[in-house]
């Protein structure tokens, strides 16, 4: 999920690098006599590089939101053993404590 997290950042940095060349033939452009057509594929070009950031920030969130749901759902498995493990734990405080001990009733209780 790193990987894939890491390749959408590269690809949104493209995109932006891309935006920030156009910005800079654009400013160049200006300075000079510009036909219609250049302009429209500029701002065509320009267009494409906001859609592939738009979906990649999209796809990034989603896969921000699934992790948390697996997080949370795998935090709250291990919860459960940790209570279940301090249960057994108190149980086997307590039976210790009794005057009359027997170890193979406290390896049972471990079980």
């Amino acid at each position: 999920d790193e990987g894939l997290l890491k390749r959408s950042i590269i690809k949104a940095n493209t995109g932006l690098e891309r935006l920030q060349i156009a910005n800079k033939n654009l400013t160049h452009q200006l300075s000079t006599p510009v036909s219609q057509t250049a302009l429209d594929s500029l701002e065509s070009q320009l267009a494409m590089c906001h859609r592939q950031l738009e979906v990649a920030g999209r796809r990034l969130i989603s896969q921000l939101k699934e992790k948390v749901e697996v997080n949370t759902l795998l935090l709250q498995q291990i919860g459960g053993k940790i209570e279940e493990k301090i249960i057994k734990i108190e149980k086997l405080v307590e039976a210790a404590e009794l005057p009359d001990v027997d170890v193979f009733n406290l390896v049972q209780l471990l079980e």
